[in-house]
């Protein structure tokens, strides 16, 4: 072999090393690369790891108005009006609209027994005004009686116990002791939330005998559970309600016995097969399916 071409050779095989080299280095680099992250400035890793996924569940748990986009604040263009409960609308002595509306709210049973000015299963709010007129200890006694529960003060009906916030007690309790009948009625004349028939229901008026049809519609309507178990003309796990329409006519305490026994359940009237309370069952609907049934 000549002296150039061991040159030749030579220089071929350091151009082959230095090729292998380079390529042994790039591959060591994107294995590096690969297993720890290399920030480009915008902490967005390029395997989408560590920061850019921080990054990402910021952005998605920010609150509006201080929205981080592309590293700067921006200020949500739309205004989220929050709703504001009943709770916040009442400066002082609730009016009677005031508290019906936070009774619905909270979804207190209140009304499943008490009526605003008209006995129930309990006697009405006005009476418990009445009752108590004057009495410098009667607020704290009326609220833990609507949280502790109690038996009578009005009769043997026992009155379950109520779990409130004491704020809502408060108010509530307030309110029932500034109620007269005079203006119970004129805070009530203005409330425009219920129906004419539902007004007449919850204070004591005339109120329209239900169809059949119009009866078995309002119990599918709100999905109570009284056709489970009851028949308009035949028995079935309870009586008929033709049944119990015969059983208590002429009975003028018909109708708060029956809206009891609706709303706190029982047995042994009709057999040992015991009756589920049904709390839930509003007092305009209560009044207008007692009526129903004992008009059968």
């Amino acid at each position: 072999m000549s002296q150039e071409e061991t040159v030749r050779a030579r220089n071929n095989i350091i151009i082959l090393a230095t090729i292998a080299s380079i390529i042994v280095l790039a591959v060591v680099i994107g294995l590096v690369i690969q297993k720890v992250g290399v920030n480009f400035g915008d902490n967005r890793n390029v395997d989408g790891a560590a920061a850019f996924k921080k990054e990402a569940v910021a952005l998605r748990t920010s609150p509006v108005g201080k929205v981080n986009i592309g590293g700067a604040d921006a200020t949500a263009s739309a205004t989220v009006e929050e709703k504001k409960s009943v709770l916040d609308s009442i400066q002082g002595t609730a009016t009677t609209e005031q508290a019906l509306a936070l009774i619905k709210e909270k979804s207190y049973a209140c009304m499943g027994c008490h009526q605003v000015d008209g006995p129930m299963v309990g006697p009405s709010y006005t009476e418990v005004a009445a009752k108590y007129q004057g009495d410098a200890a009667a607020a704290d006694m009326l609220a833990e009686k609507i949280k502790a529960g109690g038996t009578g003060t009005w009769g043997s009906v026992p009155m379950p116990p109520n779990a409130m916030g004491d704020t809502e007690l408060k108010i509530l309790v307030d309110w029932i002791l500034s109620l007269t009948a005079a203006n119970a009625a004129e805070s009530m004349s203005g409330m425009d939330s219920m129906s004419a028939e539902g007004m007449e229901a919850s204070t004591g008026g005339d109120v329209a005998v239900l169809t059949d049809e119009q009866a078995t519609a309002l119990i599918a309507e709100k999905k109570y559970p009284c056709m489970t178990c009851h028949k308009i003309a035949d028995a079935s796990i309870g009586p008929s309600y033709k049944q119990v329409a015969d059983k208590y006519k002429g009975d003028t305490n018909a109708p708060t016995m029956l809206a009891e026994k609706i709303t706190t359940g029982g047995s042994g009237t009709w057999g040992q097969i015991p009756m589920s309370p049904n709390p839930n069952v509003s007092d305009e609907d209560m009044n207008a399916l007692v009526t129903w049934i004992l008009s059968l």
